[in-house]
Parts: C-alpha cells; structure tokens; sequence
C-alpha cells in the first residue's frame, strides 16, 4: 500500500475534516475505496490491516449512534424538566 494513494481525495476530505472537527461516514468511505483503487497490485494491502480499518469504521458508526441516542435521552429529559418546571404539586 503506497502512503500517498489517495492524495487525490486527502485534501478535500482534510478540510472538510477541519470544518466539522472529524472525518464523516461519506468521507471515510470514500477514502478506504481509493485507498483500495490506488493500492499496488504487486504489493496488495494486508488483509489484516483491511479488516482492522472496517473494524475501526464499525466502531465509529456506534459510537456515533450512541451518541445521537444520549443526545436524544437528554433532550426528552430537558423537555420533561422544563415542562414538570411549570407545574406545582402539593402533598397531602
């Protein structure tokens, strides 16, 4: 695998990376298959290095989902909070 196969693509996905503070899914995908297009055919990409690099992006896409499920949760409990704020109880 040559380091500067996908030199094509590392700018662009570079300062998109800078604008949102990470690479996003389209992003990284777009890389790993120009990483794969551009590797040597006479020197092809560790099958194990392949496959660490789909585990890592598999990570990532949980990670992320996670976190838009929290960040659902908080949201719901921040609207609850707000709305149980407006109301009094009495106990008896």
């Amino acid at each position: 695998m040559s380091p500067t196969a996908p030199a094509a693509t590392a700018p662009a996905a570079s300062a998109a990376a800078s604008d949102a503070g990470g690479v996003t899914t389209d992003e990284f995908l777009q890389l790993l298959v120009a990483e794969i297009q551009n590797q040597d055919p006479t020197n092809p990409m560790d099958g194990t290095a392949f496959l660490t690099q789909l585990a890592q992006f598999q990570q990532v896409e949980q990670g992320v989902t996670l976190n838009q499920d929290v960040s659902g949760i908080l949201t719901d409990t921040n609207s609850m909070a707000a709305a149980d704020a407006g109301t009094t109880t009495t106990q008896t």
